[in-house]
């Protein structure tokens, strides 16, 4: 098995998934941090369904 490539956003990517309360404000930024991650590691991103998660998040916080 070879090693995985790391590519130069793959840090900043991996910062921001990981400490979301640095970008609570920016939302669209973690999204993207997301989809980077995860077509880095070959799987499909469904933006779509991933708007719509992140909408169901903000109303359940917006609620509390």
């Amino acid at each position: 098995m070879t090693p995985r490539a790391h590519f130069p956003l793959e840090q900043d990517a991996l910062a921001v998934v990981t400490s979301p309360e640095l970008v609570a404000d920016t939302p669209s930024l973690r999204t993207f941090a997301w989809a980077t991650l995860m077509t880095q590691r070959g799987h499909v991103v469904n933006q779509t369904r991933l708007s719509a998660m992140q909408d169901r998040q903000f109303a359940a916080g917006s609620a509390a």
